[in-house]
């Protein structure tokens, strides 16, 4: 974790800080989860990256559990008193698409036109949505994504 590898296949997180009045409410949380979309949707500069690393105290476990990463094990970094342990996050398992294909307009299985449907956090990147539909080669694909009211909560806004 020394050198700095352009184009490598691992992404080190150093340390997520929040600060204190602002912990406990989610901030940490959002933020690592945001940073993980942008490296998963970002191919042109994060596409060879295969695993996001980082290490972190017993204390914070749990938490960066809560936000996809798996605990390795104990770290050989040694720096201070307390023990690291090593956590990684596979984003090949993130990057794949989680999506299921439908016959439309049957209730008939296997008599309808097939379609995908796609569940995403995109943002409803065109050009992206386009190249999918491409590749499945499907008279119809349709993309579903979790919309986020203005409160903050999922479901909000009119559709």
């Amino acid at each position: 974790m020394s050198t700095h590898a352009p184009g490598g296949e691992s992404i080190c997180i150093h340390s997520v800080v929040v600060a204190e009045k602002r912990r406990r409410g989610g901030v940490a949380s959002a933020m690592v989860k945001a940073y993980v979309d942008a490296i998963v949707a970002d191919g042109a500069r994060c596409g060879s990256a295969k695993r996001l690393l980082l290490i972190a105290k017993a204390p914070l476990l749990k938490f960066y559990v809560r936000c996809g990463f798996e605990l390795i094990g104990l770290s050989a970094v040694v720096h201070g008193a307390d023990p690291w342990f090593d956590m990684r996050l596979d984003l090949g398992e993130r990057r794949q698409l989680d999506f299921v294909q439908v016959d439309a307009f049957s209730p008939v299985p296997l008599a309808g036109n097939p379609a995908a449907i796609l569940f995403t956090h995109r943002g409803g990147d065109e050009e992206w949505m386009q190249a999918v539909a491409m590749e499945n080669n499907l008279s119809e694909t349709a993309y579903l994504e979790e919309r986020v009211g203005a409160g903050g909560g999922a479901g909000g806004g009119a559709a």
